[in-house]
């Protein structure tokens, strides 16, 4: 009898605080707001699942539960997932109530380690209302130093000459060993695009630097979560104390001076702002998470699709063809014997003019292939209205989440093959039947990735190079481009295309 009233009252504890702990910890739902989707595991099922496997758990809910927006609730946390392309064009216009910047200033804390000043700094003007803060400032020097003019130019002859060292490198041509592509891809991309941005000093020349630094992409959530990094995620964490030492030795001893001049201007108006100079070093784990982490599985990606669809591996290699031509040094009336080296001149901007399925493949890979999930933070109440009439209510506080797969998978954005691969999709003008909004692959709405051409641009020229190099290789000589690379810019500015936002997403 005793042993029955005590595991009785065990049990009553047990289910009282239960119902203390989901009180305190989850927040209510009033029934205006989305529909709430319940997990599997109560309280935590949620975050044990987008820490098990990431952004792709939003999609596997919307196919389950089939709601155009669905609410999610967490420890503290209530988060609002949009699948329907209509809503996530409303969303996007509510760029008052429905903002970037606390996402980035939950960034800034929680990966960047950024100190109280910086965050002071950061957290200025958080309705983007004066524009005079450290963050629009800083992104008005980045955008200008992405501009089609004297800096990208430079930077575009960079990459091109940082590739073909690479390729021509033991490592590029893989000694005649098998190595697994997306290695291979991440190798020659990460040492490419940080060379052209840090210059020849470099800290990630460091191989144990560049391993440290994947690693935090690869426990990225654990070390979000903010809570004993060190002991949730050790060597992920040290990995990013390692990264946050070398730049700072980096800005200390000058060699951002030979940077580019990206570099060199971000840390000026940083400096300029106040900014110390250990919140700048880590301000640029920002910058090469910017730069690597999505661009390294679309360029793999691009290789595979390509070399796997012989036809469209033909098409484009005959494209680049025309656009090809061989420089001879050989001395006149030299002998056979005699000849000089051959140079390989292509012509970029005519490339991209005249062979438009380059365009239209890279943005197809990043179609079918994003998987990433915008996120934003509601600064006040805000109701949004569906295309078929009813009304939701999303709470102050709360987060809301975009996820691309279920929006690029719309057939009725979309059509019969959204779930296809189709090279030529963006040739044709019925092959994309939504508002920008349903294109999610550098974000949408005010805060689309900024930079977001010229990665797409850059996306060309290694697959350009990479096919010239092929053709070089097979024939002696070296490779060359024409000395306005970035021209073929003018007209995304222009139309408005490229820079659409100040903040990535």
């Amino acid at each position: 009898m005793h042993h029955a009233l005590l595991l009785a009252a065990l049990v009553l504890a047990a289910v009282l605080l239960f119902i203390v702990v989901h009180e305190v910890l989850l927040p209510s739902h009033d029934p205006r707001e989305p529909p709430l989707v319940q997990p599997k595991i109560p309280l935590i099922g949620h975050s044990i699942e987008l820490l098990r496997i990431g952004t792709q758990y939003y999609s596997k809910l919307a196919q389950e539960c089939k709601q155009p927006i669905f609410a999610l609730h967490m420890p503290r946390a209530k988060m609002y997932v949009v699948t329907s392309p209509s809503l996530v064009a409303v969303c996007d216009r509510r760029s008052r109530a429905v903002s970037f910047v606390p996402y980035v200033l939950e960034f800034a804390k929680r990966i960047l380690l950024t100190s109280p000043h910086g965050m002071e700094m950061l957290s200025e003007d958080i309705h983007e209302e004066s524009r005079s803060g450290l963050r629009p400032e800083t992104l008005k020097v980045i955008h200008k130093s992405l501009m089609p003019g004297d800096s990208l130019e430079a930077m575009a002859k960079d990459t091109v000459e940082q590739v073909s060292a690479f390729l021509e490198s033991p490592v590029g041509l893989g000694d005649e060993k098998g190595v697994p592509l997306f290695l291979w891809v991440r190798e020659f991309f990460s040492i490419a695009s940080t060379n052209v941005m840090y210059g020849p000093e470099n800290p990630l020349l460091d191989p144990e630097l560049m391993d440290g630094f994947w690693t935090i992409d690869k426990d990225f959530a654990l070390l979000g979560l903010d809570i004993k990094s060190h002991l949730v995620a050790p060597k992920a964490s040290r990995g990013r104390q390692d990264f946050f030492a070398a730049f700072r030795r980096y800005y200390a001893t000058g060699g951002f001076r030979k940077a580019s001049q990206l570099v060199q201007n971000r840390y000026e108006a940083n400096r300029k702002r106040g900014v110390s100079a250990d919140d700048i070093a880590q301000f640029d784990l920002g910058v090469c998470i910017g730069l690597l982490v999505n661009s390294v599985p679309a360029i793999c990606w691009t290789l595979c699709h390509v070399y796997s669809d012989p036809n469209l591996l033909i098409t484009l290699r005959e494209g680049i063809e025309k656009v090809i031509t061989s420089n001879d040094h050989s001395p006149e009336n030299a002998s056979a014997d005699d000849k000089g080296p051959t140079t390989t001149v292509v012509n970029i901007p005519q490339l991209i003019q005249d062979l438009p399925l380059l365009e239209s493949l890279v943005k197809e890979v990043l179609r079918v292939q994003s998987n990433n999930a915008s996120a934003r933070f509601l600064l006040e109440d805000t109701s949004i209205q569906a295309d078929d009439g009813s009304t939701y209510l999303l709470k102050k506080d709360a987060f809301l989440v975009v996820p691309s797969a279920p929006i690029h998978n719309s057939e009725d954005v979309w059509g019969p093959t959204a779930r296809e691969f189709d090279p030529m999709r963006f040739l044709r003008p019925q092959g994309h039947k939504g508002s920008g909004a349903t294109y999610r692959t550098f974000g949408g709405g005010q805060r689309a990735l900024s930079g977001a051409v010229p990665r797409r641009v850059r996306n060309h020229q290694y697959l350009d190079h990479h096919a010239v190099e092929v053709r070089r290789r097979a024939s002696g000589g070296a490779v060359e481009h024409t000395a306005d690379e970035t021209s073929y810019l003018d007209e995304y500015f222009d139309t408005g295309e490229g820079y659409l936002g100040q903040d990535a997403a």
